[in-house]
């Protein structure tokens, strides 16, 4: 049948080409293995019983894991950058990591502010102070029971 011809009104018409093309289908079906392999993918497990796709829950956590905890290892660095700014005293670390928590700065920028930097001479200061004190009394409880001190006075009589 030619399609120049006029058609009769009591001829029925044959469709030259289906009305839906079979490409959507196909496309259908290629975007959902595409679905299904991402999902598969992500961790994504399909339950039959609920005919959906679920997360199964996350493994325990190991105690005898080969890699070391990241929290754990971005404390040592932090450690690290604060003895390399010049901070090595425990107490000294503790204060000014505490201070960059409190600020919400980095602690290498707490280190360098000056209220922080004024503490931990305060700190420093009183560190020393103790230090001297427990050295003159070590110094004390060293010396024989019967040490007596002589006086300035008893020094310049021998002199003489």
């Amino acid at each position: 049948m030619d399609p120049t011809e006029p058609v009769e009104p009591n001829e029925p018409q044959e469709p030259a080409e289906p009305t839906e093309p079979q490409e959507p289908q196909e496309d259908y079906r290629g975007k959902l293995n595409a679905t299904n392999n991402f999902l598969k993918k992500e961790g994504y497990a399909f339950d039959e019983a609920k005919k959906q796709w679920v997360k199964p829950a996350p493994p325990a956590h190991r105690e005898n894991s080969s890699s070391p905890d990241l929290s754990a290892l971005e404390k040592r660095v932090v450690k690290a950058e604060l003895t390399a700014a010049g901070i090595t005293h425990a107490e000294d670390q503790e204060f000014v990591l505490g201070a960059a928590k409190r600020l919400g700065v980095d602690p290498a920028e707490a280190a360098s502010d000056p209220l922080v930097a004024g503490k931990l001479e305060t700190m420093r200061a009183q560190e020393e102070g103790r230090t001297r004190t427990s050295l003159v009394w070590r110094k004390r409880l060293s010396r024989p029971a019967n040490f007596r001190p002589t006086l300035l006075s008893e020094r310049r009589s021998e002199r003489r």
